[in-house]
């Protein structure tokens, strides 16, 4: 800011709140249905909270069984160079069953 600036509020113009703050906003009124659902949700929060509760657990529950059921089929590899159980994949020289550059493993394999 130049040394020369005029910092009093009269010569700046008017100064306070755009007189578009006045103007009042079209905001429409609760609706009765509004009221009724709020009234609703206050006298059942309780049974609410336990349904939401039972369900999280239900779906928790549900998760924990589908988890231990693709680890105890076999049907995910825990790692690269596992294979599914029953099965048998052609092995390269080092043993490893993805193909190697050049002799070379790229996984690194442990011989």
């Amino acid at each position: 800011m130049p040394r020369t600036a005029n910092l009093d509020a009269a010569a700046v113009g008017s100064s306070g709140p755009p007189p578009e703050q006045d103007v009042p906003l079209d905001v429409p009124k609760k609706t009765r249905l509004y009221v009724e659902q709020t009234q609703r949700e206050r006298q059942q929060a309780v049974d609410m909270h336990r349904v939401y509760q039972r369900d999280l657990a239900k779906m928790r529950l549900t998760t924990a069984r589908a988890f231990v059921k693709v680890l105890t089929d076999g049907q995910v590899r825990l790692d690269r160079h596992e294979t599914p159980r029953g099965a048998s994949l052609p092995r390269t020289s080092c043993g490893c069953v993805y193909p190697c550059q050049g002799g070379a493993c790229m996984y690194t394999c442990i011989l």
